[in-house]
């Protein structure tokens, strides 16, 4: 049997919003010349290279930081590593959020970027009160 699980498909997350316009923005070199960029390799590999903080690194911090809002709520401990989020741990991930929705933009500062990060704990809270039910925490 399996216990609860967070349905990322009823999540918005802020880079649901993320448009070519985006990565235009963050990689022009890729999109100002035809055929393959100049600096070899390839480019959706390279936009989406965990350790490059960029898109995809974010995509996987907003859903991780979401899992693990929920799975603290419930006692429930992380798919890797097996154990229950920490406060410190959510914490770090809510800064590396907020620093990467204002290093692209989608936050003018760093209230605005908390607040995106709030909104993804408030909805990753409230399917963790569905399993916790009317007297949960």
């Amino acid at each position: 049997m399996s216990g609860p699980t967070l349905d990322l498909s009823q999540m918005q997350f802020p880079s649901d919003k993320a448009t070519l316009a985006d990565l235009r923005k963050l990689y022009p070199e890729d999109f100002e010349n035809f055929g393959p960029p100049k600096h070899g390799g390839d480019y959706i590999e390279r936009v989406l290279d965990l350790n490059k903080g960029n898109f995809a690194s974010m995509f996987d911090w907003e859903r991780m930081y979401a899992d693990w809002v929920f799975r603290n709520a419930l006692g429930i401990p992380c798919r890797v590593g097996g154990m229950v989020p920490n406060e410190g741990m959510l914490e770090d991930a809510a800064d590396t959020l907020t620093g990467e929705y204002v290093r692209i933009g989608w936050a003018a500062g760093e209230y605005q970027a908390e607040e995106l990060v709030r909104r993804i704990q408030r909805q990753a809270l409230a399917q963790a009160q569905k399993f916790l039910g009317p007297n949960g925490p």
